[in-house]
């Protein structure tokens, strides 16, 4: 299965709660046989990982104030996800966008 998963700032793990889950669902599908792509901020992995413990890293801008980076984000992902062909797509955090 294709599986994505956005909404919140991504993996590696380096900052709270969705980001830990995110990480350690997408780690758990990969060990069973799934395609994971997670949808990370840019500014956030210095090292332009494009894969993380097998896991497709989708490394995108966003604008960086405080009310506007995860809604920013949100919607590039979004918009680039739309192009894509998915079978599971997983939407974490939206509700302070």
């Amino acid at each position: 299965m294709r599986v994505a998963i956005l909404g919140t700032r991504g993996i590696p793990a380096r900052y709270g709660g969705f980001e830990t889950f995110a990480e350690e669902l997408s780690r758990r599908l990969v060990a069973r046989g799934h395609q994971v792509t997670v949808y990370t901020r840019r500014h956030l992995v210095p090292e332009r990982l494009s894969e993380y413990q097998g896991v497709r890293l989708v490394l995108l801008p966003c604008l960086r104030q405080k009310h506007l980076e995860t809604l920013s984000h949100t919607l590039l992902s979004v918009l680039h996800l739309s192009r894509k062909d998915y079978d599971a797509v997983l939407l974490c955090n939206a509700a302070n966008a």
